[in-house]
């Protein structure tokens, strides 16, 4: 009786894994050929590991060999070498089961094996005992790599948006990582914009309209203009696993702390805006309702644009002139001698013994790294200590990022016309000044006031 075999070949990306796919189907052509099988259906997966860190990364090739088998359509699975078929114990245990129970054989390595002959069966447990084992130490050599390059600073893995990488014309091996002539400027812009005040959504859609290509082609949107705004990487500090390990050994795009003052700025949630009008109106979601203490939200009353209680009806003013008032205050504030002391940030003594602590324990860590390493000390012992160092350093961190003062404010302090430069400003810029600076309460008004008073908007200093 003629048998059926199904033929089955994979690579994954790795290329020190020999025969292509196209080499190992056609050795598994030519035995069938050899032995008189017939040839039911030839699948493949190019490019897919078959380990159990692939992510859940489907493999259709695999799927359809496996339909076929449990359907009892083949006698024979064919492949190269076992660990074609998988690198995954339990895939492997499933693999043997469904050809035990449909008395499909496998093939490979030149030798035919019964599933149902016991030391056939141990030999097939043997060979994807060692298929997963292989596949464990790739990953060890890999992890290895990995931070041994996170801590000497070095990039790895896809190239960030801005830069450009060189490569050694011989060996192919990365030499270093620079700046991109042509997509570092827009990194720049983007963290120029949003240090300014100016909403990520603005900025998309400008870039847009300016056929400023994103990432990985196609249109920015507000999350793609956030990730890269607030990225330690153009920072020229290195991560991994979330984490900064140190400083990087490429270019940084925008200073380190701007990339602090950004991250605050854009992941704070004390800072997060209500939808309707942020970039439209001035004080929607920042004026607070003097009686119950809602944010205010912008309505039409009576045919004139207000700011009223986003709760009920508790209170309700006239924008234009609750603008007016408020831009007022504020430029009145920024006008004053004393502006500067809105700037004051920790002293540089401080801020210098901080950084440098930052340093030591940086270091620190990457030594025990190596300790652990060279088996200097146990695996306990080190995830004790180095939990204890990571603390330390986020602690570090934190202090040294600055308070998230906006840029419009620095450059509106101490200006001889502030009203000008107010007026100069975007409605977003504005807003992240107010919220930096005061929470404006709006008051109720006595009963038939039609004029605006002033006195019935309360203004509650943060700075003060």
């Amino acid at each position: 009786m003629t048998q059926r075999a199904v033929l089955y070949g994979r690579v994954s990306q790795d290329r020190s894994e020999g025969k292509s796919v196209d080499d190992q189907l056609a050795e598994c052509r030519a035995w069938a050929h050899r032995e008189s099988w017939r040839i039911v259906a030839e699948h493949r997966d190019d490019g897919i590991s078959a380990s159990r860190y692939a992510n859940g990364k489907a493999r259709p090739g695999w799927q359809s060999v496996t339909d076929l088998i449990t359907s009892g359509g083949v006698d024979l699975l064919v492949v190269w070498e076992i660990s074609r078929a998988t690198r995954d114990r339990f895939v492997w245990a499933s693999l043997l089961a469904a050809c035990q129970e449909r008395k499909v054989k496998i093939a490979s390595g030149g030798r035919i094996h019964d599933t149902a002959d016991p030391d056939d069966a141990f030999m097939l447990d043997i060979q994807g005992a060692q298929a997963v084992h292989e596949s464990e130490k790739t990953r060890a050599r890999i992890l290895r790599s990995v931070r041994a390059r996170a801590a000497a600073g070095a990039p790895h893995g896809r190239i960030a948006y801005g830069y450009r990488r060189i490569y050694d014309p011989e060996t192919r091996k990365l030499v270093s990582q620079e700046p991109d002539l042509e997509t570092a400027p827009v990194v720049c812009e983007i963290a120029r914009r949003c240090l300014a005040g100016e909403a990520t959504h603005a900025v998309a859609a400008d870039l847009n309209s300016r056929g400023v290509t994103a990432p990985q082609g196609g249109r920015w949107d507000l999350t793609q203009v956030k990730r890269i705004a607030i990225s330690p990487t153009y920072a020229a500090l290195r991560s991994h696993n979330g984490e900064i390990t140190g400083p990087a050994t490429w270019p940084a795009l925008i200073s380190e702390a701007d990339h602090w003052a950004l991250v605050e700025r854009l992941t704070n949630p004390a800072r997060k805006t209500v939808r309707d009008g942020s970039i439209k109106h001035l004080l929607v979601g920042i004026a607070l309702c003097g009686v119950c203490g809602a944010p205010c939200r912008r309505v039409k009353n009576r045919n004139t644009p207000s700011y009223m209680c986003g709760q009920g009806f508790c209170v309700a003013r006239a924008q234009a002139p609750t603008d007016a008032y408020v831009s007022d205050v504020v430029i009145a504030r920024l006008s004053r001698e004393d502006v500067h002391d809105l700037l004051i940030e920790q002293p540089e003594v401080e801020v210098s013994e901080a950084a440098a602590r930052l340093t030591a324990l940086r270091n620190q860590r990457s030594r025990l790294k190596e300790k652990v390493k060279d088996c200097s000390i146990d695996v306990d012992t080190y995830a004790d200590i180095d939990a204890s160092l990571r603390d330390q350093i986020t602690t570090l961190e934190r202090q040294l990022r600055p308070r998230g003062i906006p840029q419009a404010l620095t450059d509106l302090a101490g200006h001889p016309d502030v009203a000008a430069c107010w007026n100069g400003l975007s409605v977003p810029q504005r807003r992240e000044l107010i919220r930096v600076l005061l929470v404006p309460r709006i008051l109720p008004t006595g009963k038939g006031a039609r004029q605006f008073d002033p006195d019935r908007i309360e203004i509650m200093w943060r700075t003060e």
